[in-house]
């Protein structure tokens, strides 16, 4: 059995309400939907992304990610927040390479938050 990760443990996600209406986005919101865009077009769960009930377009993933690099300290922060939040929402086995495309472009995404 896996254990959770303490980074998980310390509640490393934010809530959001029910939706968010385009026209009251922050700039947050704008980069998860972004982030959310990037792992629908990567679809790393494949044809089985179907038959995920809750899946709602890796949005709940974005956040987690997107989270999870606020908090997490070092250079490769996006890969290994990309690779432990899908590896542990969906009990799958990720190499560093098949996370490293989209994490290079969440990254990027990521960097238009500077001011």
């Amino acid at each position: 059995m896996k254990t959770q990760n303490p980074l998980f443990q310390r509640n490393c996600f934010r809530i959001f309400g029910p939706s968010i209406s385009p026209n009251r986005m922050d700039m947050s919101d704008q980069i998860i939907v972004e982030i959310a865009k990037v792992l629908e077009t990567w679809n790393p769960l494949g044809a089985s992304a179907n038959s995920v009930d809750s899946l709602d377009g890796y949005k709940y993933e974005a956040m987690d990610i997107f989270s999870c690099c606020e908090i997490m300290p070092g250079q490769n922060k996006v890969a290994a927040a990309t690779k432990q939040v899908l590896e542990q929402a969906f009990s799958l086995s990720l190499n560093e390479r098949e996370v490293e495309e989209a994490a290079k472009e969440i990254s990027d995404i990521m960097k238009k938050r500077a001011p």
